[in-house]
């Protein structure tokens, strides 16, 4: 939207980001395509974090059933 002439805070509002991350965006974009647009998924790594053992949990999902 941006490459198309759409104003900064119209194509900030159409895609739900902060000016900020449509900047950064864009500038990726600029210097490596798709490919420097790299999107990971938010929040922590599946599976760090827990409290409980891997028996632990196959215990409670075992009461859950």
């Amino acid at each position: 939207m941006r490459l198309d002439g759409m104003s900064l805070k119209d194509a900030a509002a159409q895609c739900e980001m902060s000016r900020t991350t449509l900047i950064a965006a864009v500038k990726a974009y600029r210097a490596g395509g798709w490919k420097a647009l790299d999107v990971e998924r938010p929040g922590r790594p599946q599976g760090t974090g827990r409290t409980l053992t891997a028996e632990q949990e196959r215990e409670v999902q075992r009461l859950i059933r």
